[in-house]
Formats: structure tokens, sequence, C-alpha cells
């Protein structure tokens, strides 16, 4: 019999490391989970009061947006003027409203945006070929 339980011993502790495993697995993916819900809580109170400042519209075409609604090409779009990958923060003076059509200009550098939203932004559109500015303007706060 002691055999018999010396083999089974270590399988044993193998499934327990095993079990261990699966159940700081399953932790870490629900502390992710946790952290994405917080990010999502953050960003839609930061898109409300960028979209309340920016009066619901795209601060590069003027195009009135919804808050919320079925089509994602309706609606308020936020976006980082300093990408956070580059140092910017998740904060009110750090982001604009924008339609999904001037938002995924911005993202192909078609157009950059530059400033400060709480005063006044510097628009540059460039040929999407060629890279050449075509046209700089200036968008004051409209609040």
């Amino acid at each position: 019999m002691s055999g018999f339980v010396s083999f089974f011993k270590p399988m044993g502790a193998k499934l327990a490391k095993a079990l261990s495993t699966r159940e700081r697995q399953k932790r870490k993916a629900a502390a992710v989970r946790h952290a994405k819900l917080e990010k999502a809580r953050l960003m839609d109170g930061l898109r409300l009061d960028a979209y309340k400042r920016d009066q619901g519209r795209c601060r590069v075409c003027q195009k009135p947006l919804r808050l919320y609604g079925d089509s994602v090409l309706d609606r308020a779009q936020l976006h980082h003027v300093k990408y956070l990958s580059a140092g910017g923060e998740d904060s009110i003076e750090n982001t604009v409203i924008l339609c999904a059509a001037d938002h995924d200009k911005e993202h192909r550098h078609v157009i950059s945006i530059d400033g400060n939203p709480e005063e006044v932004l510097t628009i540059t559109t460039r040929d999407d070929k060629t890279g050449v500015v075509l046209d700089v303007r200036r968008s004051p706060c409209p609040a």
C-alpha cells in the first residue's frame, strides 16, 4: 500500500500546482476585466465632459454629434490631442470631440490637431498622398 500512496503523492502535488496556476490565471483575468471596466467608466465621464465643453460638435468640421446612438458614424468620439503613447494624459485638457471621419483622418495624419482644447486648437490639413500642407486654421473653444 505504501508504494501506491508514494506513486500518487507527486501527482497530487502537480495537480495542486496546476489548480493554483488556474486560480492565479482566473484572478489575473478578473483583475484585467476590472481594470478595463474602470478605464471605460473614466473614458465615458471624460467623453461626456468634452462633449459638453465642445457643445456636441466635432472640433474640426463642427458637425453636430450624438453622445450615444446606434450608428458609430453619428457618435461623438473622444480624441487625445497628445497621444497617450507620447505621454499624454486622460484629462479634459488633452481631449477633444471629433466625428468618425475626422478622427480617422487624424490617425491617418491627413489632419493634425495641436494646442489646448480648453483655449484654441490649431488644425493642419495635409494632402493624404504627398503630405503637403493644404490648410492651417484655428478652432477656438466654443464654451
